[in-house]
């Protein structure tokens, strides 16, 4: 019987018995016949999916390596696989490999599209999320949709809109059947909007507890109305809309701001919901001035005797928002000021006191950055000396 001997090898690039790393070590029984070679065996293990098997004629030891795929180590292939599974589980090259693979869905398993529900679907997000109905048309979105199903098929935008607007139609017949059901009565606030048009727009809210005792808040409409926007005007188009949802005889009061012609268009809604004969103790709650606003009447009356500071400083902070190399110079000035802070300079909404007061405090922090700009600004200097002549 000829004679056997263990061999212990640690093969990390096939030469020089290191593995570059990996502490992985194969362990064989080899013949004291180096010349007679290993028996074929049939490599049937999934784990030679990422392995290639190099012949024992390769080297001079007569020992037959097991090549990586996905990195440069290889390892004594003996009898056993222990050390390649070892090595796969932990194989750098093969987990970048797999962290970068994208799975691509066969055709077999794609799910078939409904287009309705899919036009259904985006024309949701559209309203959800406020995109241009123009969107549906992108060619980047197409492609994303192309690949996640071959049955996608693109739509215009006049689609899009389209299932727009049979969404609302559909949801405020919905909102009417609830508003008819409720047990009590309903609250209105109403608004005037001016868009960037100078256009303007009547918001109307209503206001309910449902038969849960749950307080509820919806938007009815929010319309352009024409002008002039006068007390009649106003009134035709809130009680239109209170018709339209048939509401008007479900009114308790409507919020509105203090204004001379709100006074007098709630005065002729009044006098045709008494006509109607639905008024609750004869409209004596009927009208409620909105307390944000009588507030901020106080405020700006108040505010009238520094208007003239409130303007100069609402100018400083105009000049230095107007562009960004002013606002970097700006941020210097603070630097050197040793004003910085983390909150930045803030323009007011004229008729929001709560804005300026905001607008004053944070100009008041930059106060020495202000009169540090004035010295390596020429523009800003003029523009102090300005308001100064003018005041």
């Amino acid at each position: 019987m000829p004679t056997q001997e263990r061999n212990t090898m640690d093969v990390g690039d096939g030469r020089d018995g290191s593995d570059g790393g990996d502490d992985d070590v194969a362990t064989m029984s080899t013949s004291t016949d180096r010349t007679s070679g290993y028996k074929k065996r049939k490599r049937t293990s999934k784990v030679w999916e990422d392995f290639d098997f190099i012949s024992a004629n390769h080297f001079p030891d007569k020992v037959p390596r097991a090549q990586c795929k996905n990195c440069p180590k290889s390892y004594v292939a003996g009898k056993g696989i222990s050390n390649l599974s070892r090595h796969i589980h932990k194989c750098v090259g093969k987990l970048a490999k797999k962290s970068i693979e994208v799975p691509i869905p066969s055709a077999g398993k794609s799910k078939t599209i409904d287009q309705n529900e899919f036009k259904e679907l985006m024309a949701m997000a559209i309203i959800k999320h406020g995109y241009e109905f123009s969107v549906v048309e992108h060619g980047g979105l197409q492609n994303v949709m192309a690949y996640l199903n071959d049955d996608f098929k693109s739509f215009t935008r006049n689609t899009a809109k389209s299932h727009c607007l049979k969404i609302h139609k559909r949801e405020k017949e919905k909102l009417k059947s609830l508003l008819s059901g409720i047990p009590g009565r309903i609250s209105l606030t109403c608004d005037l909007w001016t868009s960037c048009a100078t256009e303007g727009y009547l918001c109307l809210t209503v206001h309910y507890v449902d038969s849960h005792w749950k307080l509820n808040t919806k938007i009815l409409s929010f319309c352009h109305v024409p002008p002039p926007h006068s007390a009649i005007v106003l009134y035709h188009a809130i009680y239109d809309l209170l018709r339209e949802w048939q509401i008007e005889k479900k009114i308790f009061s409507i919020t509105l701001d203090n204004a001379r012609c709100n006074d007098v268009m709630q005065g002729l809604l009044l006098d045709q919901l008494k006509e109607n004969g639905t008024v609750v103790c004869d409209g004596d709650y009927f009208h409620i001035r909105c307390g944000a606003h009588v507030l901020n009447l106080i405020a700006n009356e108040g505010l009238k005797e520094i208007r003239a500071s409130i303007d100069v400083i609402r100018e400083w902070v105009k000049y230095v928002k107007g562009s960004e190399s002013r606002r970097i110079v700006f941020e210097d000035c603070a630097k050197r000021s040793n004003c910085l802070s983390s909150k930045g300079l803030w323009l007011d909404c004229p008729t929001r006191w709560n804005s300026t007061y905001m607008m004053l405090e944070r100009a008041d922090l930059y106060r020495r950055a202000f009169q540090h700009m004035r010295l390596v600004d020429r523009n800003f200097e003029m523009l102090v000396r300005c308001r100064m002549g003018q005041d």
